[in-house]
């Protein structure tokens, strides 16, 4: 946390060496979890300075392309455009790479590739890992706030890409607003026999409270993470208006086995259709 809000302007001039450096031990050893943790930090860094904000990916292949005779750019734009063009290759890798990861790996490639600048953002190739998160996200609440997070940006920086696969995405997040912390169906009285038992057990004179405090802070801190969530998804839903129905997914009400009913079976409205050959035809 201190590393992407301290000084980080003293970073952007290196950007391109670390990330190359990086980069090169995470394909040397992929299993270790901290250098998508680093390349992370230095993505948010680039998206607080708006580093790659004067990069254009088509002109970064074609600079590529070009023998060195015709490449005439000073160095800080050398870097950048270097630094985009390996920076996306990796993306692409590691969106790969997910598929066989799981457990705390899995978790911070997912953090990395959801956090990096508009520049990197392929919707279609983004969008599994975006799933994935919230899928974990059930059972690891953090996960689901970097999905939910990166949903945001992608709506902010690249409405019409995103609004696009909203229809897959929303049914994910209807399961965070009809689901409950199951630290709170513990019962009160199944905490007052634990405190009961925490006094009598004890000495005249002394009592031990300490591990009901914990599991009640414990308790409070699971339960403002989930309302926050579920707030944030509502005020989401709130700002992409009539594309908030994707919500509930696809519903077929022909499909009893479904479990999904009509809000009215009864036909209300008969309308008449006129037709030559036929007779009391109606809709």
């Amino acid at each position: 946390q201190k590393l992407s809000s301290t000084h980080t302007s003293f970073f952007l001039r290196w950007v391109y060496l670390f990330g190359r450096e990086i980069i090169s031990l995470a394909n040397r050893y992929p299993l270790i979890s901290g250098f998508y943790k680093l390349l992370n930090i230095a993505m948010n860094i680039c998206e607080q300075r708006k580093y790659f904000d004067d990069i254009e990916p088509n002109s970064a292949k074609y600079y590529l392309d070009q023998p060195p005779e015709d490449k005439e750019m000073d160095e800080e734009k050398e870097n950048k455009q270097l630094c985009y063009v390996i920076f996306s290759k990796f993306v692409k890798e590691v969106v790969v790479r997910i598929q066989q990861y799981k457990d705390e790996l899995l978790a911070s490639c997912l953090r990395f590739v959801l956090s990096v600048p508009k520049q990197f953002i392929d919707v279609p190739l983004l969008l599994p890992a975006l799933l994935t998160s919230f899928k974990l996200g059930k059972s690891y609440m953090p996960l689901a706030v970097i999905g939910l997070k990166a949903l945001e940006y992608w709506l902010k920086v690249l409405p019409k890409e995103a609004s696009q696969v909203l229809a897959e995405i929303l049914p994910h997040l209807n399961d965070f607003l009809c689901t409950t912390s199951s630290s709170s169906e513990t019962s009160a009285s199944e905490e007052d026999g634990e405190l009961s038992s925490s006094f009598y057990n004890k000495e005249p004179g002394t009592y031990k409270i300490r591990g009901i405090s914990k599991k009640l802070r414990v308790h409070t801190v699971e339960t403002n993470q989930e309302k926050e969530l579920q707030l944030r998804i509502l005020r989401l839903l709130g700002r992409i208006g009539g594309e908030n129905v994707h919500l509930i997914g696809a519903v077929n009400l022909l499909d009893q086995n479904e479990g999904n009913i009509a809000w009215d079976t009864v036909p209300r409205v008969n309308f008449v259709v006129p037709f030559p050959d036929l007779h009391d035809v109606s809709i």
